[in-house]
């Protein structure tokens, strides 16, 4: 029975709980994928989706956690009951121990995760947040967007895989007949340092959802803009352990140019110096937010993700997307800015 009461964010004591038990089944969908990332860690290919689209469940479970911590706004559209959430979360438990025991065959794996998908889609249009924010709209629109190109990617490889079983050129069976030259393609492109780089530029992403989660609880007549900052900035350090693992698994390169890690590490200490300074007070929501122009036109200059090409379509298309994003993005930390600056002018 629902409580009479509203829960923290706004919204019903029971519908908080739906939220939760919705993340929890995001949470859950991602270590399903990272389990088949282990499991098929021999197909680079199959390898990367697994990865990648569990790096997007993770996504998807942070933009519920910003759903829940927000204080206003929010209405929620349910069509589905914590019964069902229980039992889906139940099932997908059971699944991972099962193909942890007795892993599937990768064609089957992926027949899964397509079901798996397609219910996950219905859940999302089932348990619909609306804000009446656009920021946070437009949040939740994406993650429906996302579940098209979840579907859309893992039914590519699985009609790919049977129509090679079909005509009898599964690269198993080639392998059988000639081994196969090393290529790129079977190997890491990176090297050590450059593996060092990219942890400490997706340290650095996250330092930055720090910080405007904290400018956040600091000035909640923003709190909507930077929250949507902070789901970005996550992504974005997201993207770069994606397209990491494309480069682990070759399908992927990168160059590091210039850049150092001396020189991220350096500018990291400087963010975390200026977090405590956030932090205890010492900095008006102007002066932090030209500081924060600064930081992020520091990360453009970098050119991170231009420093990345890719062999896959999948690579491709998330360099694409990322140049797009990265765009809006700036943009929206530039509005913020002269929104904040405009009555001391």
């Amino acid at each position: 029975m629902d409580n009479p009461g509203k829960a923290r964010t706004g919204i019903s004591y029971t519908d908080q709980l739906l939220l939760e038990k919705c993340r929890s089944i995001e949470l859950l969908s991602r270590d399903l994928y990272y389990c088949f990332a282990d499991t098929y860690a021999d197909s680079p290919e199959a390898d990367y989706l697994w990865r990648k689209t569990a790096r997007e469940e993770q996504n998807h479970a942070d933009q519920f956690s910003l759903a829940l911590k927000l204080h206003k706004g929010l209405r929620l559209s349910t069509g589905i009951s914590l019964e069902k959430a229980d039992r889906l979360i139940e099932q997908l438990t059971t699944g991972i121990e099962k193909v942890t025991n007795t892993p599937l065959p990768l064609i089957e794996a992926l027949a899964f995760a397509v079901k798996l998908e397609h219910f996950l889609t219905e859940l999302h249009l089932s348990c619909m947040a609306e804000f009446t924010d656009k920021s946070f709209s437009d949040l939740f629109k994406a993650m429906m967007s996302s579940d098209q190109d979840h579907v859309a990617s893992i039914e590519a490889l699985y009609t790919k895989l049977t129509t090679a079983t079909r005509t009898d050129s599964l690269i198993t069976t080639k392998e059988q007949v000639q081994p196969a030259p090393p290529t790129r393609n079977t190997q890491s492109t990176l090297e050590p340092y450059q593996n060092k780089i990219l942890e400490l530029f997706k340290e650095q992403e996250m330092l930055m959802a720090s910080i405007y989660q904290k400018l956040a609880q600091l000035y909640p007549e923003h709190a909507d803009s930077y929250l949507k900052l902070v789901a970005e900035e996550m992504e974005h350090a997201g993207w770069i352990e994606q397209l990491q693992t494309a480069c682990q698994a070759g399908i992927a390169c990168f160059g590091e140019g210039k850049t150092r890690s001396y020189t991220i590490s350096g500018m990291i200490s400087y963010m975390q110096d200026f977090y405590k300074r956030l932090e205890t007070g010492q900095l008006t929501e102007l002066q932090a937010l030209t500081a924060v122009v600064d930081f992020e036109q520091s990360l453009i200059e970098r050119n991170i993700f231009q420093r990345f090409c890719g062999d896959s379509p999948d690579v491709e298309k998330t360099l694409r997307m990322l140049e797009k994003t990265q765009k809006i993005h700036s943009g929206n930390i530039s509005a913020l800015f002269q929104h904040v600056r405009s009555p001391a002018v």
